[in-house]
C-alpha cells in the first residue's frame, strides 16, 4: 500500500475518533477501510483501537458503567415487528471460549466464564447484524440495550465484537485477534464472562461476541443448531425485510409510516407466510370479520353457522362474532362468502356498524364533504351515511386522480388503504 494511500487512511480514521468522542462520550467508533489480503473477505467490528488495522474493514464499539443510562431501547411505536428467518451453528460459536482464553493467557489475563445469558444477547445480536453490520440495532439503540430486551439481569453486557464472512471458529478468532480493537476486548482484564453467537443467514455467517463483567454460568444446555426465527423490532426502513412486496419508499411508509405501523403492532393486520402483505390485494368480508373482531379485543360468541364458512379457518370466530353483533351480515341464503372481496362503501358501513353496535356510538355526520366530491352520486344509498361520517372524520379522504379526489364507491378496497382506514378508525375515533 502506498505510503500516501495510508496517510490518508490514518487521517480518516483519527477524524472519526473525534467525532465519536464528541457525539456519544463513553462510547467508541473507530473505523477504517482496506482490501483483506486473504479470502474469503470479512467485515469486523469491536471496541476502540486509534491504531486500527489498514487490512480489514473495521469500526468498534464498548461502555463504561457509567454510561449505560444513555442508552435506553427506543419507543416501540416508531418501530414494528421484524422476523429474521435463518439458522444457528452455535457448537461452532462455543468453540471460540477456548481460542480467547488461549489469548488472555498469552497476557497473563484470568480466562473468561462462558456465561449462557451472554450467548442469548450475542444469538439475538448476530441474527440483527444479518440485516444491518452495525452496533446500532435495528430499532436504532445501541447494541447494549439487547440485554435489557433480553430481561439479562446477571450479568452486565459492555463489550461487542461481531463479524461477518467467517466460516469456522478458528477463522473469526484469527480475524478478530489481527484487528486491535476486537483483540483489545478479548484481553481487556475487568471482562469476565462472554457469550458468542453465530447466525447464517441466505449462506452468509454472522458472529458476534458479548463480553460481560460477572455472570458466568459455563456450558449448562446444549448449543442451539439449525433453522430459526428471531424476533426483534425495527425502524421503518427495515420494512422490507419482513414484506418483501413493501418498500420504505411507498407512500404510506414515506415520510410518516405511523398509520401503517400502529395497525401491524396492535395486530390488527398481519402479512402472509411468505413474507409478503400484499397492499394493494382486496380486503376479503373474511379478512375485515377478522379485524373489527380483533378490534373488540377478540370476544367470544355464539350464532347460527354460515353455510359457507370453515369455522376451522382464522376468520371463523370471528364470523361467529360479526354475525353475533351484526356488525357484518350475511347474504339471504345464509351465506358469508368470505373470500368475497370488500368495496370501499361496504367497508365503511361495516366500520359504522361497529361504531354503532360495540363502540355504542352515534356516528351522524354532515354529507356536505362527501357530497362535494365528484362522485358522491355514485355512492349507494346504504353506504351514504358511512361515506359521509368516514370523510368528516378522517378515516378516509377520498382516491386521488391527477389531483382531484374521488369516493370511488364501488371499487375494491386495497389492503394497506384498509390498514390505515382501521388505524384511524381505532387510534382517532374509539380511543
Amino acid at each position: 500500500m502506498g505510503g500516501s494511500l495510508l496517510q490518508l487512511i490514518e487521517r480518516r480514521m483519527q477524524a472519526l475518533v473525534e467525532f465519536a468522542a464528541r457525539r456519544a462520550p463513553g462510547v467508541f467508533v473507530v473505523a477504517a477501510a482496506c482490501a483483506m489480503a486473504t479470502a474469503p473477505q470479512a467485515v469486523f467490528a469491536a471496541e476502540v483501537s486509534q491504531q486500527a488495522s489498514p487490512l480489514a474493514s473495521v469500526d468498534a464499539v464498548s461502555i463504561d458503567a457509567p454510561s449505560i443510562e444513555t442508552l435506553a431501547a427506543m419507543d416501540n411505536s416508531g418501530t414494528f415487528g421484524l422476523t429474521i428467518d435463518g439458522a444457528y451453528h452455535q457448537g461452532v460459536a462455543r468453540e471460540l471460549l477456548d481460542l480467547v482464553n488461549a489469548a488472555r493467557a498469552n497476557v497473563g489475563v484470568a480466562p473468561l466464564k462462558y456465561d449462557e445469558s451472554l450467548e442469548k444477547v450475542a444469538m439475538l445480536r448476530a441474527a440483527e447484524t444479518a440485516v444491518s453490520f452495525s452496533h446500532t440495532r435495528l430499532d436504532g439503540s445501541s447494541c447494549f440495550t439487547a440485554s435489557d430486551d433480553l430481561g439479562v439481569r446477571d450479568v452486565f453486557f459492555c463489550g461487542e465484537n461481531i463479524l461477518m464472512g467467517a466460516y469456522n471458529a478458528t477463522d473469526a478468532n484469527r480475524w478478530w485477534t489481527e484487528s486491535p480493537g476486537h483483540y483489545t476486548n478479548m484481553i481487556t482484564a475487568r471482562f469476565t464472562s462472554v457469550g458468542f453467537g453465530v447466525f447464517e443467514r441466505e449462506g452468509h455467517w454472522y458472529w458476534a461476541e458479548c463480553f460481560g463483567e460477572g455472570g458466568g454460568t459455563g456450558f449448562v444446555t446444549q448449543a442451539v443448531n439449525g433453522a430459526a426465527s428471531v424476533d426483534t423490532r425495527a425502524l421503518p426502513q427495515y420494512i422490507g425485510y419482513q414484506f418483501t412486496d413493501v418498500s420504505n419508499l411507498d407512500w404510506y411508509i414515506k415520510p410518516d409510516a405511523s398509520d401503517f405501523l400502529y395497525c401491524l403492532n396492535n395486530g390488527f393486520m398481519g402479512g402472509y407466510g411468505n413474507h409478503t402483505f400484499a397492499p394493494y390485494e382486496n380486503v376479503t368480508r373474511g379478512q375485515v370479520a377478522t379485524i373489527l373482531w380483533r378490534l373488540a379485543g377478540e370476544p367470544l360468541a355464539s350464532a347460527t353457522a354460515f353455510a359457507d364458512v370453515n369455522y376451522d379457518e382464522y376468520y371463523g370466530k370471528a364470523v361467529t362474532w360479526a354475525r353475533a353483533t351484526s356488525v357484518v351480515s350475511g347474504y339471504p341464503n345464509n351465506t358469508f362468502a368470505p373470500d368475497k372481496p370488500v368495496s370501499r362503501e361496504e367497508l365503511v358501513s361495516m366500520m359504522r356498524n361497529y361504531a354503532i353496535k360495540i363502540a355504542h356510538m352515534d356516528p351522524v355526520s354532515s354529507s356536505s364533504k362527501a357530497e362535494a366530491m365528484p362522485d358522491w352520486a355514485s355512492v349507494s344509498a346504504f353506504a351514504r351515511p358511512a361515506f359521509a361520517w368516514a370523510i368528516e372524520e378522517g378515516i378516509l379522504s377520498g382516491v386521488s386522480d391527477h389531483g382531484v379526489s374521488y369516493l370511488k364507491p364501488q371499487d375494491g378496497a386495497w389492503r394497506v388503504s384498509a390498514a390505515l382506514m382501521m388505524t384511524r378508525f381505532h387510534r382517532d375515533i374509539l380511543n
